[in-house]
Order: structure tokens, then sequence, then C-alpha cells
């Protein structure tokens, strides 16, 4: 910083004769101004990602940046925060895991259960009941009623 002072200090003092120098001069100027705003504009984006990684280190410390799935990363180009981006990945994929979680557990309800070669049936088919005589209707009512749960 305080060379280019320097430079600005001693082209503003230089004697300049010819109009050509004095073109070239501005020239120079301009172009100086021009790269500290891009390098101020560097500056302020490098703080902006430092801010946004630490405050996704701070929200899920237990997660690797470079492990993050392609989906996230869409998300932050299109302008969420990384953060929000990650957050809003893992409330789908519980979501997801959820509904899952749901449909399994339905269908174990509807299920049979297993079958065991050669055990006494656990699950007793409506054919398997109209052909009960009343004392075995009887002896296996328990199992009945839980077979019954499972008739669609």
């Amino acid at each position: 910083m305080e060379e280019e002072k320097i430079l600005d200090e001693s082209l503003s003092e230089a004697d300049i004769s010819d109009a050509g120098e004095a073109d070239e001069l501005e020239t120079l100027r301009a172009e100086v101004a021009s790269l500290r705003a891009e390098l101020e504009e560097k500056k302020a984006m490098a703080e902006a990602v430092t801010a946004e990684l630490a405050e996704f280190s701070e929200l899920f410390p237990e997660t690797d940046v470079k492990s993050l799935p392609e989906d996230v990363w869409e998300s932050v180009r299109s302008g969420n925060s990384l953060a929000a981006s990650f957050a809003l990945y893992k409330k789908k994929a519980e979501a997801r895991d959820a509904q899952i979680r749901a449909v399994n557990e339905q269908n174990a309800r509807m299920s049979s259960g297993k079958l065991s070669g050669g055990a006494a049936a656990e699950y007793f088919t409506p054919a398997d009941v109209r052909a009960m005589s009343q004392s075995e209707v009887k002896a296996n009512y328990s199992k009945i009623i839980e077979s019954m749960k499972k008739w669609n």
C-alpha cells in the first residue's frame, strides 16, 4: 500500500512536458484504481467465504466440507448459503428416510411373518380357519385373532 502512495505522489509531482506522457500517466492511474477495486472485491469475497465456512463448521462440526454432495454445491451456486443448503439437504434426507421407515413398518404389519419349517403355524389363512373344527378354533383363538390382522 505504501509503495502505491509513493508511486502516486511521484507521478503527480513529476514534471511532465509532453502531452502523450500525461495521457499515459492518466491511463496508468486509471488501471491502478481499477486493480485496487478488483483487489478489494476479491478480499470481500474471501472474507464472505471464510465467514460461511466458519458458520458451517460451527453448525455442523461433524461434517467435512469436502464430503458434501453435489446437491448442496448446486444450491450454493444458486445463491444460498452453505449452512442453509446443507441443512435443507439434511432435512430432505431425514424426511425421505422417515417415509421409507413408515412404508417398511406398514409392510411388516401386513406381512404374515416368518414361516418356520416343521414348527406350529403362527399364522392361519382364512382357508385354514374355515377348515378347523370348533375345538381347534378355541385352542388357536389368539393365533387366529393375530392372523386376522394380516388378512386383507
